[in-house]
């Protein structure tokens, strides 16, 4: 009895147990079910993000291309503009061209105006910018200067074409009251830095009339002038004339400075002519290192001995104002310094190459120019390649190191005593020192020609720096 019943239970265990298999079966196949659903829908959710970013960037990649593409045709039809313009006036050069300069008509070849290729006067008369000379009821260009002190300049460029090395131009001198009308005139046109003395000993005019005055500095009293200029109607990067300079081939000998007889050459190491080369009564042709009166934003204002700058508020436009050094470093080792007298919102400190004219872009955020800024902030020809640990601001001294013999050309920047190597390689045939500021106005002082840092140089310069050092 008792085995009979033991057996009569056993099919039914069995069915339980089959029935429990089953629904385990039945529960893990809709569990998988659910999970593959889900996977599917969570990848066709994936799909459709991935496909929205990359229409979205996509999209982008389109607006940027055109965006670029109407800049480039604009750009392409300003130097086809230009070059018209250039053909117009080319071989032209010996035109005489009337000017009326403070109601006195002089009548002067259009090559001797454009004498000094680089200055402002060449740029004015050069046919670019014919269209936006200013003429007389009769056509004539117009100037709003003196007569008296512009056929000085006049006869100076005349005398420039057919001046010997025996017999160099000599700029002629004003009456005591019209000095000071005369410096700024000399500096409005940029030809400063082409005027030559009779002798080293006798004093120029033009330093005279452009020494400082006692009892105040030069930015109380252009101050005012800056501000007021600033608030005035923008100017355009189109309606301003630019250092217009070609590009080519560079090598060292082609700006190679010859030093003064009676000025200690700095640290220099590319090949100089001796003094003794120099004619006895010839002016250093070195320009002196400073802010270029013609590498500028318009309303850029420089100091008197060129040491310091002056850039505007440009927030009225939203732009910068940026300005170069007047001498370019080709090869050697140098240092130079900018002092930051004034911050702006984010100032621009670093260096250009040949042929940039981008003056109301920040120093780095333009073709052929490199820079940091106050952020720290690395940029390379408008593109932001790093970041330094530490940035910038007012009172603060960023020094800048060019090793040009190195293979590779390299800088390196020392901001308050901070140095950083290698921020820059592959440096330009021509590098220039530069600032800009960004809408707030800022004020920098340029101390070139320094004792570069031993550690920053490579080891051949270094060394012949200490030896150069060593007294004997």
């Amino acid at each position: 009895m008792h085995r009979g019943a033991m057996s009569a239970s056993t099919p039914l265990e069995s069915a339980v147990v089959a029935g429990t298999i089953e629904d385990k079966i039945q529960k893990c196949s809709q569990e998988l079910l659910s999970f593959v659903a889900q996977a599917q829908e969570d990848l066709r959710q994936q799909r459709s993000t991935w496909l929205s970013e990359l229409e979205s960037e996509r999209q982008q990649l389109r607006d940027e291309y055109e965006a670029k593409h109407l800049a480039l045709e604009r750009r392409e039809r300003e130097l086809e503009r230009i070059a018209e313009s250039m053909r117009r006036y080319d071989g032209q050069m010996n035109d005489v061209v009337a000017v009326n300069v403070g109601g006195e008509i002089f009548g002067v070849k259009r090559s001797t105006l454009c004498i000094f290729e680089d200055t402002y006067l060449a740029h004015l008369f050069s046919g670019r910018w014919d269209e936006n000379i200013e003429r007389d009821q009769s056509g004539n260009y117009f100037l709003d200067f003196d007569p008296e002190t512009f056929r000085v300049v006049v006869n100076f460029l005349r005398d420039k074409r057919i001046e010997t090395p025996d017999h160099p131009a000599v700029l002629g001198s004003v009456s005591l009251d019209k000095q000071e009308h005369f410096a700024n005139l000399l500096d409005f046109l940029g030809i400063r830095e082409y005027v030559e003395v009779a002798s080293d000993s006798e004093p120029s005019k033009v330093a005279q009339a452009s020494a400082p005055k006692a009892g105040g500095s030069w930015w109380s009293a252009v101050a005012p002038t800056v501000i007021q200029r600033s608030l005035a109607k923008p100017l355009s990067r189109e309606s301003a004339p630019s250092e217009h300079e070609g590009r080519g081939s560079h090598s060292p000998s082609e700006s190679a400075p010859v030093p003064h007889a009676n000025r200690q050459t700095p640290y220099l190491w590319s090949a100089e002519r001796s003094s003794s080369d120099v004619p006895r009564q010839a002016v250093n042709t070195r320009k002196p290192a400073a802010w270029s009166r013609n590498g500028k934003h318009p309303r850029l204002v420089i100091a008197e001995d060129s040491s310091e700058c002056v850039c505007p508020d440009t927030r009225i436009y939203g732009g910068s104002a940026a300005v170069r050094a007047n001498r370019a470093y080709t090869s050697g080792a140098h240092f130079w310094q900018v002092e930051v007298l004034e911050a702006s919102d984010l100032s621009h400190v670093g260096f250009v190459a040949h042929g940039w004219d981008a003056f109301c872009d920040p120093v780095g955020q333009s073709s052929l120019s490199w820079g940091v800024a106050a952020d720290g902030s690395i940029w390379w020809e408008s593109k932001q390649v790093g970041k330094l640990p530490r940035g910038f601001s007012a009172g603060s001294s960023i020094g800048v190191v060019v090793d040009l013999d190195n293979p590779h050309r390299l800088c390196h920047v020392v901001i308050d005593g901070h140095r950083y190597p290698d921020v820059f390689t592959e440096l330009p045939a021509k590098v220039y020192p530069a600032v800009s500021n960004r809408r707030a106005p800022a004020r920098y002082k340029l101390v070139c020609d320094l004792p570069p840092p031993h550690s920053l140089l490579s080891g051949a310069v270094a060394a012949a720096l200490q030896q150069r050092e060593e007294p004997g």
